[in-house]
């Protein structure tokens, strides 16, 4: 098979081609603006263009650049800073390659004043061997802190539009069928139409059973937590501290907690309630006490002393 390298004068471009006759097959152009197009020649279903970068090390450790990208602006006139690598892609070996073990991280490295990936400043976003993805800022002043953004393009927000959405799947699970479905899912819904004056929005947590998540809790856009209707109040749980009666008195120690559970059904008639451990004078302490009790009638009298 013949392949040609030539510089094609009508577009002042150096060309890498297949076959005996410049602009053939091109496979690889560089124009004289240093742009470079890359081509695939296959023609038929599922014929990619592929670019391998290879090192020619033969002892990869751990923490071993095995190729990168760099984005630089070596000739930018003030120097200094602007001339270093401002983003860098690469991919960073996780431990000593062997003949059962290729672990390999995917970096984007991005800078602020500093070349990037030198680990001065800029961001660094990473998916390791096992799928897990790292953000990080690296600037290490106080409050440094990386922020994920979820954007939605609509130009017209509507009533119950999702802004965005995250959610939970197995969908290699064998047994498939509800198994494969969205088992959980946060996501903004607005509340109404967006305007100049409201982008009211509610957080909506979904979660499945044997179904595609649907919500079961939200938080509106009033700070009010609803809790769907279909839910039983008994799905609310809530840690508290079970105190029980001891000779007709029952301690609530509120050093230990401030929501306290009595079961009227082991308790004593007659029971007395005490508060030990309230806060510091000109302070006010708060708690909750639930009580439950059995089958038994019961009657409950709230008395202040003085």
């Amino acid at each position: 098979q013949d392949f040609y390298v030539a510089l094609d004068d009508s577009a002042d471009d150096l060309v890498i081609g297949l076959g005996s006759t410049v602009g053939t097959t091109p496979i690889v152009s560089l124009t004289e603006a240093g742009d470079v197009t890359l081509k695939s020649i296959g023609t038929g279903d599922n014929n990619p263009m592929v670019l391998t970068l290879q090192t020619a090390e033969t002892d990869i450790a751990a923490d071993d650049v095995i190729a990168k990208i760099d984005f630089q602006a070596p000739d930018e006139g003030t120097g200094t800073d602007a001339i270093t690598v401002a983003a860098s892609i690469r991919a960073v070996s996780e431990g000593d390659f062997a003949a059962d073990n290729n672990a390999t991280s995917l970096q984007i490295n991005t800078a602020a004043s500093a070349a990037a990936a030198s680990g001065a400043d800029g961001g660094r976003l990473l998916l390791d061997s096992t799928g897990n993805l790292f953000l990080k800022d690296l600037r290490t002043a106080d409050g440094s802190s990386p922020t994920i953004t979820l954007q939605s393009g609509d130009t017209d927000i509507a009533s119950a539009d999702v802004l965005g959405k995250i959610s939970f799947q197995a969908p290699d699970e064998g047994t498939g069928t509800d198994a494969i479905l969205v088992a959980a899912s946060i996501s903004a819904i607005s509340e109404g139409d967006f305007a100049a004056d409201n982008n009211a929005t509610k957080l909506s947590f979904a979660t499945g059973a044997s179904e595609t998540a649907a919500e079961k809790m939200s938080l509106t856009s009033a700070g009010k937590l609803v809790v769907s209707s279909t839910v039983q109040t008994t799905a609310l749980i809530e840690d508290s501290v079970t105190v029980s009666s001891s000779s007709n008195a029952t301690a609530i120690n509120l050093a230990l907690g401030s929501n306290f559970l009595l079961d009227l059904g082991t308790s004593s008639e007659n029971t007395e309630i005490v508060v030990s451990n309230p806060a510091a004078s000109g302070l006010v302490s708060v708690f909750t006490l639930r009580v439950i009790q059995d089958s038994s009638a019961r009657t409950i009298t709230w008395m202040q002393d003085g």
